[in-house]
């Protein structure tokens, strides 16, 4: 290898090694709102009689996720097996324009999903906040429906598609998140909205 790669070699190493650095620095020196498992919660991003979704960030793996952390009552089991089966059922899911699920489980008495975190908004605020042009509008739907085609490909029927489960990166990608309706195509067909 010539002097001239070893140095650019070298280089790259150092910025990844820098940029690994500021990555940590930042989520060390960012306020903890608590822990859940090995998860430092960090902002909440929404909630709502389900529970709440935390902005959180994994030391283990160096990264921000969105931890979904639902309130149950321990009495309330098939709410607890309707959580778990969202989780399994898109943990095998892997698009560009659906949010990636990396684990679910329990941590003492709270249960979680962990998933990508997507910085941006909903669909819902976007439109809100100025209607998208034509085009815009367009390839959004094509994403979306690709998207949505696969996960059927995959057995998987998401059941609450909405511009609030929806989200639109900074990189203007949309995402599909929330299969809390999820149905697996080969359940039982008398399943309902609800988990039933």
């Amino acid at each position: 290898m010539s002097a001239e790669a070893d140095s650019q070699s070298a280089a790259a190493a150092a910025t990844k090694s820098e940029a690994v650095t500021r990555t940590r620095y930042r989520a060390e020196s960012e306020a903890t709102l608590g822990r859940i498992g090995r998860f430092e919660l960090k902002g909440v991003l929404g909630h709502g009689g389900f529970g709440r979704v935390y902005r959180a960030y994994d030391p283990q793996l160096d990264r921000q996720l969105a931890l979904k952390v639902p309130r149950f009552a321990p009495e309330e089991r098939r709410k607890i097996r309707r959580f778990l089966k969202e989780a399994k059922a898109v943990a095998g899911l892997r698009h560009p324009n659906i949010v990636a699920l990396y684990e679910s489980g329990k941590a003492g008495n709270d249960y979680y999903i962990a998933s990508e975190y997507v910085q941006g908004r909903t669909l819902a605020t976007c439109i809100e906040e100025q209607r998208p042009d034509d085009r815009q509008t367009a390839e959004w739907i094509r994403d979306l429906a690709e998207a949505l085609a696969y996960a059927h490909d995959e057995g998987i029927v998401h059941r609450d598609i909405k511009p609030d489960n929806v989200m639109i990166g900074t990189n203007g990608r949309p995402q599909i998140m929330d299969f809390g309706l999820a149905k697996r195509l080969d359940e039982d067909s008398s399943m309902t909205a609800e988990g039933g």
